[in-house]
């Protein structure tokens, strides 16, 4: 009879501790829905990236949004498509031609590809970037 209390106390115990490891999933969940709700009203594409969808998010009040589909321009051809530009990581409205890259006309080069540093620093001085990530030979135009 002993045994049998142990198992019947180790089976309690047991279902206690899944009770409160479901508990700090909700918790978690919870936050984390929190978060994402708080976040997507400033990145209008992260609910569509969530959902694996190209569509943009728009907010009509705390709870309720409206999706509208992206329009998903050509890889690596440009940073500007259809009167927008690709700039700080998102797509804006460009109203200045002068600012689209045509990638073509550029050499990509690998972070640990060897370039002209001096010329490099004086655009990275120019351009008033601190860390480019990405660079483009010939002009060595960074940004």
């Amino acid at each position: 009879m002993h045994i049998q209390e142990e198992l019947m106390y180790e089976n309690d115990l047991l279902k206690m501790n899944i009770e409160l490891m479901h508990a700090h999933i909700n918790k978690l969940n919870n936050m984390l829905h929190d978060l994402i709700v708080s976040v997507a009203k400033v990145d209008e594409r992260l609910i569509g990236n969530l959902m694996n969808n190209s569509v943009s998010s728009t907010f009509l009040s705390d709870d309720t949004f409206l999706l509208m589909p992206c329009t998903n321009p050509p890889a690596h051809t440009s940073n500007c498509y259809n009167n927008s530009i690709y700039k700080e990581g998102r797509w804006v409205a460009n109203t200045d031609s002068s600012q689209c890259i045509d990638f073509s006309n550029y050499k990509e080069l690998a972070i640990d590809d060897e370039f002209d540093k001096q010329r490099y620093f004086v655009v990275q001085l120019v351009l008033g970037n601190d860390v480019p990530y990405k660079c483009f030979g010939h002009n060595h135009f960074c940004h």
